[in-house]
């Protein structure tokens, strides 16, 4: 047995009911059974439309902000910049290491743009004061330190060169150099902004 609506007061009735138990409708008349049962096809249709459409733009929406949200690997070492040295001394992912009179705080084999290096932030007056990453030992290829700067600007903006110097200025209140190193590989730094 199905459910029709009545023609008459949209009330739902069995298909099998000779009139409506609402209003009284005849509904013997096959024609209006055919007609009621159309209609709410037209309906299931007309609301699995709505339901792929809702779907299509919130994968729309999904990728769109997962686009702006690009990752940046350095950030979790970056934002420690201005951090009190107490902070530090707390973080399981770095190692202190004592050189006289200043502590460096390091993480080994940190993996940026499927390059390895090492994170190495510096303290000054109590406060880590700037951040560097480092390849390991490797010389990269003219392509491998292109895409390198490349996905470089598209997290920091366009940047400024001058020699083999990369500058990129004023990202979230932050100055970000970028320089290859003389084994062949690319030193990245962070530096508050106001402390350059």
């Amino acid at each position: 047995m199905a459910l029709i609506q009545c023609p008459e007061c949209n009330c739902e009735i069995s298909s099998k009911a000779k009139t409506c138990p609402n209003c009284g409708y005849p509904l013997e008349s096959k024609d209006i059974i055919n007609a009621s049962i159309e209609k709410q096809g037209k309906k299931i249709v007309k609301n699995k439309k709505i339901i792929i459409s809702i779907a299509v733009v919130i994968i729309a929406l999904v990728l769109v902000f997962m686009s702006l949200n690009k990752k940046d690997p350095f950030k979790k070492y970056y934002s420690y910049l201005g951090k009190e040295q107490e902070e530090l001394d707390n973080s399981e992912e770095l190692v202190a290491t004592e050189l006289g009179d200043t502590t460096l705080y390091s993480a080994l084999n940190v993996k940026v743009f499927e390059q390895s290096g090492n994170i190495t932030l510096y303290v000054d007056d109590g406060k880590a004061a700037m951040c560097l990453w480092s390849t390991k030992n490797k010389d990269l290829t003219e392509n491998e330190k292109t895409d390198f700067f490349k996905k470089l600007d598209e997290l920091y903006g366009k940047h400024e060169k001058s020699n083999s110097l990369y500058t990129w200025k004023d990202f979230e209140n932050k100055s970000v150099y970028a320089t290859e190193g003389s084994n062949g590989g690319i030193i990245v730094t962070f530096s508050l902004a106001d402390n350059d």
